[in-house]
Parts: structure tokens; sequence; C-alpha cells
């Protein structure tokens, strides 16, 4: 029996197959879904940014309390009427365009810059959102949802009692 096999130098390296990705966004998402479905958590909830990982969303805020869902996305340089927000079953798509144009002039010298773009995010919510309740506002740079429970999925907490 040869133990060639044993020592690690002296194994015959095949390379890596890499699956092509279409954008660094698909990657985390695909390892956000392995770790979630590894961990048995529900999709979307064990990353902490709920796969609003591009750089033009500000910081993501997800709570869950009184029956409901609440998402808070700062969107700084916005406009509420360049913001897109749908719910399809219990996918969550937001998008938002934002552009800015600034000009300086000084003596001999006008500099205009600009700047534009588009972002967009979707995740995955839990089974138990009421889609037609959905409640949106956008104040100061930050979009907030609020996305109730379903009525029988508040009906399926119960208190459990400690003690003899």
């Amino acid at each position: 029996m040869r133990g060639e096999g044993l020592i690690p130098w002296r194994r015959h390296h095949r390379p890596q197959q890499t699956v092509p990705s279409q954008d660094h966004d698909d990657l985390g998402h695909d390892m956000s879904r392995l770790i979630d479905s590894f961990f048995g958590r529900r999709a979307g909830l064990s990353d902490p940014f709920l796969g609003f990982g591009d750089p033009g969303f500000g910081a993501v805020d997800f709570t869950e309390k009184n029956g409901a869902f609440s998402v808070s996305i700062d969107l700084p340089g916005a406009d509420e009427k360049d913001i897109d927000v749908e719910l399809n079953g219990n996918r969550l798509s937001i998008s938002a365009e934002r552009s800015r144009e600034e000009e300086v002039e000084r003596d001999g010298f006008h500099q205009i810059e600009r700047s534009f773009g588009r972002v967009r995010r979707e995740v995955i919510l839990p089974d138990d959102v009421d889609g037609s309740k959905v409640d949106a506002k956008f104040a100061n740079g930050v979009l907030t949802l609020v996305l109730p429970k379903t009525e029988t999925a508040k009906e399926k907490t119960q208190k459990i009692r400690i003690g003899h």
C-alpha cells in the first residue's frame, strides 16, 4: 500500500472549480442562504444587513416586536419620489435612484461634478408577514417599513410558564 495520498505535499491537486457569480451581491446572498440552511435559520434573518449589502444603502435596522417586523433603511441623498418598495409574496424589493450635481465657480475656474446611481435590494421575509397592511414612511433620509404579522402568526405565540 502506498501512503503518498496521506502526505499533503505529495497529493495531486486538481484545480478547484468555481461557479461564476453575476456579481458580488449574488455571492453574498448565496453565502447567507448556505449559512441559513446549515444552521436551520429562517431565510434572510441571519444576515445582519438582510441582504442590503450594497454600499449605496446605508444602515439597516430590523426588529420584531408588537406583532410586526420593522425595517429602517438609511437612504441618504434619495428623494421619496425616487424610492420604490414592492412586496411580492414574501419577497421585499427596495430600489432607489439618487443623483447629485455640484457646481463650483472661481476665478477662471468652472467645475461641475455629477453622480447618478440606482441601488436595488431584495430580501426574503418570513412567511408570516401580512402584505396587505404594510406601512411605509420616508423622512430625513430614512425609509421605515412596518410589516405586520398575520393574525394566525400572532395566535401561535403563547407564554410558557416555568415552575412547579
